[in-house]
């Protein structure tokens, strides 16, 4: 039995192995990993281009992408995507919805002359709407500016065979 339990804990750490990219802040242990197969959104010195592609491979001096090798010490900012599409689209959604509803509220009391003219329950709809608008800010992307903040490197995470 015992031998079963090796064979599985050593099958799992091969599949598990693999290389990343590791952006990291400097004399803190805050970092953000990305292997073969992830979407990497970055920005390359001397450019404002931004770049979104899917990582090929990963070695210790660039990193390869579908149609280009990029160099690590080209890379100026590196995103980290924490949202899908539709957050930007709810948060747009919900500004316009809650400055609309307390404008067409007021709008209608005023021709109907009814008082008062700002209801509360219109400010409660309308502070809720754009409250839960402005938290889904938190989950805009996270930019890393590469310099003396944050470095980025290459991890091997493979493990060390010895030769025989």
């Amino acid at each position: 039995m015992k031998w079963w339990i090796a064979i599985c804990l050593f099958t799992q750490l091969n599949a598990q192995a693999q290389e990343f990219v590791l952006v990291e802040k400097v004399g803190t242990i805050k970092r953000t990993r990305w292997a073969a197969g992830d979407k990497l959104t970055f920005k390359l010195r001397g450019n404002d281009t931004l770049f979104i592609d899917d990582i090929l491979a990963v070695n210790d001096t660039a990193i390869l992408f579908s149609n280009r090798a990029v160099p690590y010490r080209s890379i100026r900012q590196v995103a980290r995507r924490k949202s899908s599409h539709l957050y930007p689209l709810f948060r747009t959604a919900g500004f316009i919805f809650g400055t609309g509803f307390i404008g067409l509220d007021v709008f209608n009391r005023i021709t109907n002359r009814d008082r008062p003219i700002v209801a509360p329950a219109a400010v409660r709809i309308s502070a809720t709407s754009v409250g839960a608008a402005s938290l889904l800010y938190l989950l805009e992307p996270r930019w890393y500016r590469m310099g003396k903040k944050w470095n980025i490197r290459y991890l091997d995470a493979r493990p060390i065979v010895p030769n025989r």
